[in-house]
C-alpha cells in the first residue's frame, strides 16, 4: 500500500512538473509570433509605412496582438513586428465562433416538394393540402389499385403562380398574422415558366386508397430576395436564377422595388402583410437587385444592379421615392451575387463573390463618386457563407486592405488600391498557422477588432 501511495506520489509529480514546463516553454515563447512577408503583385514599395496588426488567440485563454510594420525596401522574408501578450487561464470569449452570414428576407416555392406517406386514406383526404394539388390529383386519377404510377407534367398547365414560403430573419420574433404566406403569393404572383416540369408519383393500395406521393421538380427558377431594414418596415427586391444563370421573373407587379411595413411590439414585430406596396419601377428585363442598404438617416435607399453586363448603382429618394442618381460601377459578367456592402464612414465599400471590388466616396452634394476599382485576383474565400474577416482604410485616393482567409487562420492578404489600381498584394504568413496544422492547436482570431489596417 505504502509503495503504491508512493508511486503515484512520483506519478503526480511528474505530471506536475510536465505541466510546469509545458506553462513555462510557452511563456518563453508567448512573444515568438514569425510573419512573413511574400510578395504576390506589384510593388511593396506602395506600401512603405502601412501598419496592420493581427489579433490572435487559443483557447480563449491565451492572446497574442501582433502588429506589422511594412517596410518598403524589404524584398521579402520575415517582416518586422511586435507582439503584445495577455494570458488569462479562466477561458475568455473574445469572439463569436464560426459566424455565418445570414439574409435578411428568404423565399422558397421549393418547400412543398416532398414524399408524403399516409396510412391508406381516401383521395379527398390524402390530397387535401399537398402543394400544386391539381397537379398530383391528375396523376392519381390515372393510378389504378395496387399500382405506382409516375408522369412528368408540365407544371404551368395544371397551376398558374408560384406559392410561397417566406422567412423574415430580423433578431426578434416575427408575428406574421393570418394568410400572410398566402397573400404574398397572391400579391407577387410569380408566373410558374414553361421549362418547369414536376415528376409525380402516386401509389394506391390495393383497396385504391393513396398511400404514397412523391413530388420532385425540375427547370424552376430559384427566387433570390435582396432586402433592407428600416425602423418601420422592410425594402425588398427579388430576382431568379436558373442553372446558374440570372433570369427575369414574370410577376403580376413586375421588377422594383418593394416595401413590407411592420411595428415593432412587445411580444415581437408584427408584419403588416396586407399592406404590401410596390414603391419604385426597374427595367423588366436584365435588372437584377443583388445588394440594397439604407443610408444612416434613411432617407436614401442605395442599390446595387447587375444590368447589361455591369454592376450599377442606384439611390432612390425615400421621400418623394425618385431616383437621385445612377452610376455604372465596374464589369459584372458572372452570375455570383454580392459578398460585402458596407459603410466605412459615409463612403461605401463593395465586393462581390468573384473578389470584384470598388469603393464609393460621397461628394459634398450628397452624391457618390465611384474611386477605387480592382479584384482581390484567384483563390479568394468568398464564395463561403463565413463571415468575412477585413479591414480597411482610405485617405487621398488610396485604399488599404487586409483580410484573412477565414476565422481560422491568420496569415492575411495586404492589398493597396491606387485610382489607377492594384498596387501591390503580399501575404503575410503567420506562424501559428504552421502551428495549427502540425502541432494541432486551436488558434484563432481574436476579438470583433481583430483585424486592423492603417496608411502612414
Amino acid at each position: 500500500m505504502r509503495k503504491s501511495l508512493c508511486l503515484a506520489g512520483v506519478i503526480l509529480l511528474l505530471l506536475c512538473t510536465g505541466l510546469g514546463m509545458a506553462v513555462r516553454q510557452v511563456d518563453e515563447e508567448k512573444d515568438d509570433i514569425v510573419i512573413t512577408q511574400h510578395i504576390l503583385e506589384g510593388d511593396v514599395r506602395a506600401a512603405d509605412g502601412v501598419t496592420f496588426r493581427i489579433g490572435t488567440q487559443w483557447n480563449g485563454r491565451m492572446n497574442w496582438d501582433t502588429s506589422v510594420t511594412i517596410d518598403g525596401n524589404n524584398a521579402g522574408g520575415v517582416a518586422a513586428s511586435k507582439t503584445d501578450y495577455e494570458a488569462t487561464w479562466q477561458k475568455e470569449e473574445k469572439k463569436r465562433s464560426y459566424t455565418r452570414t445570414t439574409e435578411v428576407m428568404e423565399a422558397y416555392y421549393t418547400a412543398g416538394y416532398q414524399t408524403l406517406i399516409v396510412s391508406g386514406v381516401e383521395d379527398s383526404a390524402a390530397l387535401g393540402g399537398v402543394p400544386f394539388e391539381a397537379a398530383v390529383e391528375a396523376v392519381a386519377s390515372g393510378t389504378e389499385p395496387g399500382e405506382t404510377h409516375e408522369e412528368i407534367i408540365q407544371l404551368n398547365y395544371y397551376c398558374t403562380y408560384y406559392p410561397l414560403f417566406v422567412e423574415l430573419h430580423l433578431g426578434e420574433s416575427v408575428i406574421w398574422g393570418t394568410n400572410a404566406e398566402e397573400y404574398f403569393s397572391t400579391y407577387l404572383r410569380i408566373r410558374i415558366p414553361d421549362p418547369h416540369r414536376m415528376k409525380i408519383s402516386i401509389t394506391r393500395n390495393d383497396e385504391g386508397n393513396i398511400i404514397g406521393i412523391t413530388n420532385s421538380m425540375g427547370g424552376a427558377p430559384e427566387i433570390r430576395f435582396s432586402a433592407a431594414v428600416a425602423k418601420d418596415g422592410v425594402y425588398f427586391a427579388y430576382y431568379g436564377v436558373a442553372d446558374g444563370i440570372f433570369t427575369d421573373l414574370d410577376s403580376e407587379h413586375g421588377n422594383g422595388i418593394y416595401f413590407l411595413p411592420f411595428v415593432r411590439k412587445e411580444d415581437g414585430i408584427e408584419v403588416q402583410h396586407d399592406k404590401l406596396e410596390k414603391i419604385f419601377d426597374l427595367p423588366e428585363k436584365d435588372c437584377y437587385v443583388v445588394e440594397l442598404k439604407l443610408d444612416r438617416e434613411e432617407k436614401q435607399l442605395l442599390m446595387l444592379t447587375k444590368e447589361s453586363d455591369s454592376l450599377v448603382f442606384r439611390s432612390l429618394s425615400l421621400e418623394n421615392r425618385e431616383e437621385k442618381q445612377q452610376l455604372i460601377l465596374m464589369p459584372y459578367e458572372g452570375e455570383e451575387g454580392c459578398r460585402v456592402a458596407e459603410f466605412v464612414e459615409d463612403n461605401l465599400f463593395i465586393v462581390l463573390e468573384n473578389g470584384d471590388l470598388c469603393f464609393l466616396t460621397v461628394e459634398e452634394n450628397g452624391e457618390y463618386q465611384n474611386r477605387i476599382v480592382g479584384s482581390l485576383g484567384v483563390g479568394n474565400s468568398l464564395r463561403s457563407t463565413q463571415e468575412w474577416e477585413y479591414d480597411i482604410d482610405y485617405r487621398d485616393g488610396k485604399l488599404a486592405l487586409i483580410y484573412a482567409e477565414n476565422y481560422w487562420e491568420k496569415s492575411v492578404y495586404v492589398y493597396i488600391f491606387s485610382e489607377a489600381g492594384l498596387e501591390y498584394k503580399g501575404y503575410y504568413e503567420h506562424s501559428a498557422d504552421y502551428e495549427n496544422s502540425v502541432v494541432g492547436f486551436e488558434y484563432q482570431l481574436w476579438g470583433e477588432d481583430s483585424l486592423g489596417i492603417r496608411l502612414p
